[in-house]
């Protein structure tokens, strides 16, 4: 019979420098801009000829979030 070797699992990673590394925690902390794939689907959708309501509908409402954060930002 084969002996297996189970190794302690290493420690966790380091937390990242930025802390809002979630898109929708980055958004409702007044982050003014974050990475979009939201609206990356719903540009390629549109390049296709496609679009889908509750896409548009989210694209909408995070662009809204958007511009109130970075009026609170310039302000």
């Amino acid at each position: 019979m084969d002996t297996i070797i189970i190794e302690e699992p290493r420690s966790p990673p380091r937390r990242l420098a930025c802390r809002d590394w979630s898109p929708s925690r980055a958004l409702f902390n007044g982050a003014p801009n974050i990475e979009r794939a939201d609206k990356l689907v719903q540009i390629i959708a549109k390049q296709k000829g496609l679009s889908h309501p509750v896409i548009d509908a989210n694209v909408a409402l995070v662009d809204e979030l958007l511009d109130k954060n970075r009026e609170k930002a310039a302000a």
